[in-house]
């Protein structure tokens, strides 16, 4: 009797029990330490920086990150996928990373996004239901997933994007603590870079004002409210260069609050920035920033780690 009640039991809900993991086995990884400087007396301390050498060639072009667990990252990349991996500290400090697994992004209908729609940009997840969305650029759009490695279950599309350039949509998404969707674009209009904040089936506009050549990349909120925000200047003559403001908003579109907390020549060689997340950690909020290589083996992935600690 026992035996045919369990038989049943795996009948009755092969969905749960029998679906394969879309991801790849775990893969092992190379890195070397790097060294980066964050202002004295300011709100970051500098906890250790990588550049990685990726195990296998799909493992690259890092847009955007998020949380799945105090030190277990979630990114996606230029190539339209999804890149797991657990960072390893050492005494506080970031020295490298491990168990990294891959698995395409996949449409509606569960293939993956074709050719000319795959350039996912930045990501964010709901930490209580495991929801990820994911902002894309080219055919400009957010899709929203039940969880990664599944099926896209939503669009969600403003009637502005239509009108972007195909290099200048959506790079940043960040989910605020009320829940709602922040998608930023790349572009500048009058000194402002635009924030559609979606909530439902309403939108509301928010703007960041524009400060010398950079543009935004990525963006998530800390635990203290705040709203960071990656951004990246580029030249032939200078290289890349970064910096990180974070802000707060009341009522008014115009933050009512501006930071600017860190800024990288290409001096350091800091790369090309793309990706933010935040967790918290014993009492302690850290910052993970990532950097995109375009796949290119002059560019590195970069990954670096501050505590912010005010």
């Amino acid at each position: 009797m026992i035996a045919l009640a369990l038989a049943a039991a795996l009948l009755a809900s092969p969905p749960t029990l029998l679906r394969a993991d879309p991801f790849s086995s775990a893969m092992a990884t190379r890195s070397r330490p790097m060294t980066f400087t964050a202002p004295p007396n300011g709100p970051l301390i500098f906890r250790g920086a990588i550049a990685i050498h990726p195990p296998e060639l799909r493992f690259g072009g890092i847009s955007g990150l998020t949380m799945e667990g105090p030190r277990s990252v979630l990114a996606i990349t230029d190539s339209g996928d999804w890149i797991r991996f657990e960072l390893d500290l050492v005494g506080g400090r970031l020295v490298g990373v491990g168990a990294v697994r891959i698995a395409p992004i996949l449409g509606a209908k569960g293939e993956p996004a074709p050719r000319g729609a795959r350039d996912a940009e930045d990501l964010t997840r709901d930490p209580e239901t495991g929801q990820v969305w994911v902002s894309f650029e080219g055919y400009h759009r957010i899709w929203e997933f039940a969880e990664p490695g599944g099926p896209a279950s939503r669009t969600i599309r403003h009637p502005a994007w239509a009108q972007l350039n195909e290099n200048n949509g959506i790079e940043s998404l960040a989910r605020a603590p009320d829940g709602g969707l922040w998608a930023i674009g790349e572009a500048a209009s009058d000194g402002r870079f635009t924030a559609w904040v979606n909530q439902g089936p309403d939108w509301e506009m928010k703007t960041l004002p524009q400060r010398g050549p950079f543009a935004p990349t990525g963006a998530a909120f800390g635990p203290n409210g705040y709203l960071y925000v990656t951004e990246r200047a580029f030249s032939f003559t200078a290289g890349f260069r970064f910096r990180l403001r974070r802000f707060k908003w009341g009522a008014e579109p115009e933050p009512r609050l501006e930071e600017e907390l860190i800024s990288l020549g290409a001096e350091t060689a800091i790369d090309n920035i793309e990706g933010v997340t935040l967790w918290r950690e014993n009492g302690r909020t850290f910052l993970l920033i990532a950097s995109d290589d375009n796949f290119m083996p002059f560019e590195r992935n970069v990954l670096a780690l501050f505590e912010v600690t005010r």
